[in-house]
Parts: structure tokens; sequence; C-alpha cells
């Protein structure tokens, strides 16, 4: 019977950064936060992504009108817990988390500062319409198995675009970065000079 690894044998100085970063992506649904979170995860090894709307679907019964809100906010907090575990290993965490509550902002600003890491807090951008006909063309909201978007959805994310850049206009040290459609290698490179400008060391 194979026994649970010791602490000395899964974590390993030598692979640890001793310099973890906080990495928060914001930006409005569709934007492509996921595609560059995952970018950054594939070129630094034992860096984590986390992402809420997957947390979110672990959830009993998390899709249910009745149980949607408590779901989510219980989703950010495992989160929570995950980044501060992450990070206390030495190891860099990004989210990309589309954010429009301050609570969520300072939460994630917190657990940095308590773990010594610095908090990068970058804001993926584009205008309204790129922004709504990006999420349509995807189709569907974040929540992997969440339901087909239709014209009726239009007003909610229109709303949802007004909401991130009422949050990000209160951040005082968020970085905006232009996402063109299908310019990832543009996009990423932008982030990862963003990342280094804070962190001071070569990402």
């Amino acid at each position: 019977m194979a026994l649970p690894l010791t602490k000395d044998q899964w974590y390993c100085k030598d692979m640890a950064s001793f310099n973890p970063k906080l990495i928060h992506l914001n930006g409005p649904a569709g934007i492509g936060k996921d595609t560059i979170a995952k970018r950054y995860t594939d070129t630094h090894p034992l860096a984590l992504c986390i992402r809420t709307d997957e947390i979110i679907t672990t959830i009993g019964d998390w899709s249910s009108t009745k149980n949607y809100d408590p779901a989510r906010h219980l989703a950010f907090d495992i989160a929570l817990s995950m980044i501060a575990t992450h990070l206390k290993n030495g190891h860099d965490v990004i989210v990309p988390h589309l954010l429009t509550d301050l609570d969520e902002a300072e939460a994630l600003e917190k657990v940095a500062q308590d773990m010594n890491a610095p908090f990068i807090e970058i804001l993926l951008s584009t205008d309204k319409n790129d922004a709504l006909d990006r999420v349509f063309e995807r189709g569907t909201r974040g929540e992997p198995g969440a339901p087909p978007l239709t014209p009726d959805d239009r007003d909610e994310f229109e709303e949802l675009y007004d909401n991130v850049y009422l949050a990000a206009d209160t951040r005082v040290n968020l970085f905006r970065i232009t996402s063109a459609k299908g310019d990832i290698d543009g996009t990423y490179q932008k982030v990862v000079d963003a990342i280094n400008s804070v962190s001071k060391t070569d990402v």
C-alpha cells in the first residue's frame, strides 16, 4: 500500500522560487484571462493557475438559482486557501478571475501581504463591443458545463463589463493591458513585462 508523501518528499526547496508572486488577471468575460494564465504556468514550472470557475463546479448543486451565490463565495474562499498554501511553499500563483467585488480584491491583496509576496494586478482590456463579441463567440459562461449563451444574456454581460471597469478604476497599482483579438503572444509579453516591472526578476 502506498503511503502519503512526507513534507520533505513533496516539497523540494531547490524548486521553490523564494520570491513567489500572486498575479491577478482581471478583465471582461471572454477576453482571454484563462489563455494567458495557462501560458504563464506552461512556461513557469510549479506555478499554479487557480480558476474559481472550475472550483465552483466541484460544489454540490452550485448552478441552481438558490445556491449559485453561496457557491461562488465558497469557491473564492477555497481559492484563497490554495493561494496561501502555494505561496508559502515558494511558488507563483496566477488567478484569472473576473472581479467586480472590491472585497475580493482586498482579500487577494491581504493573502499576498500575509505571505510576503508581491501582489500584481493586471486588467486585460478592450472596448465593450469587442468584449461582447468575444464572449458570445465563445458561447458559454466561464464555468465548465454552464448552459450556452443566448441573445437575452447580452444586457447582463454589458452590465458585467461596466462593473469590471468600475472596480478596476479604484485599484491604484493596476496594470491596464490592451488585449488585441488574436494576439495572444503580444498580450502575453505585455503581461510578463508588467510582472517583471514589479518583481524585479527574470520571469
